[in-house]
């Protein structure tokens, strides 16, 4: 089939921070004891149609926007004198091209495409370079540049850097499982060991030395029916292409497939333009080194 429905369970335990102000008084101090949190949620995407149904979120959010990259980010307050959590369920629904039948209309002629790209203004922020998208780096720069030779369309470059990137970098299974500390595009391309962040970060810098706008996006793959407690995190591509907006690619270990567009079997979660993979931010005006990524739980099946 060509659709799917998931089911999403958010769970974020906001521990205690005030010490101060007994847990009684929680009602007539709550201004003065309180916890902002911000939290990135599931948002829609027109390419994969992806719909967000909400079906429980406790405690209401005071805000809900929408950033400069689309992401949806909610707004929590709650008490700082006494653990409590934030609980938000709800289903996603995505669907795909056939695999059999493709659709590539976002493809054009090169020169239109940077004619394009150069009038936009907004695109200039996907061409920088960063600390893990070195794309001004001397290395990256020549192959990208031979990587855009004698190319005539933009499908053609980005099929020759995703084969390039596949090719160049080899899974390390043994990364997943360990600190997974990010290395950047530089030092994945020369040798370093390399997942999914590796993978998309070598993409999105030879593209930017391209002249080509990209950046990074993040979800989850390879979901099952299969109640799955905080399931492995994704990171693949998003590129600009006029006329149609973001085009998800994923390199990783689909060097010979290529995943790209509408075939693209993702949830997306949120995507970044930044070094920060993650939209998630708390405020306090008090001591907030327990609260941690060990009490941010989620389910997706």
């Amino acid at each position: 089939g060509t659709q799917a429905v998931y089911k999403f369970q958010l769970l974020f335990k906001t521990p205690k921070t005030d010490t101060f102000i007994p847990e009684k008084y929680s009602d007539i101090y709550s201004q003065l004891s309180t916890n902002i949190y911000e939290i990135s949620l599931p948002r829609e995407y027109g390419e994969t149609n992806q719909r967000v149904y909400f079906s429980n979120v406790n405690p209401s959010p005071k805000d809900i926007y929408q950033d400069s990259e689309g992401n949806i980010i909610g707004v929590f307050e709650v008490p700082a004198n006494i653990d409590s959590e934030i609980s938000i369920t709800g289903y996603i629904y995505v669907e795909q091209d056939s695999y059999d039948n493709p659709s590539h209309s976002f493809d054009m002629n090169l020169t239109e495409y940077f004619d394009l790209v150069k009038k936009a203004s907004f695109l200039n922020k996907y061409l920088a370079p960063s600390k893990y998208w070195q794309s001004t780096d001397s290395y990256i720069k020549q192959e990208a540049d031979q990587l855009l030779a004698n190319q005539s369309t933009i499908l053609g470059v980005i099929q020759a850097d995703y084969a390039f990137v596949g090719d160049k970098l080899e899974y390390d299974y043994t990364k997943v499982n360990s600190d997974n500390q990010r290395i950047g595009a530089k030092a994945a391309l020369t040798g370093g060991a390399s997942v999914c962040m590796e993978y998309s970060d070598s993409l999105i810098a030879i593209l930017r030395a391209q002249g080509i706008p990209a950046r990074a996006a993040g979800g989850y793959a390879n979901i099952s029916t299969k109640v799955v407690d905080n399931p492995t995190t994704h990171q693949w591509v998003q590129i600009w292409i006029p006329n149609y907006g973001w085009l998800t690619a994923d390199p990783t270990l689909e060097s010979k497939n290529m995943l790209i567009g509408k075939t693209i079997d993702r949830i997306l979660w949120e995507t970044f333009n930044g070094d920060a993979p993650s939209n998630i931010s708390v405020y306090s005006a008090n001591d907030i080194t327990t609260v941690s990524n060990g009490g941010y739980n989620i389910r997706v099946y």
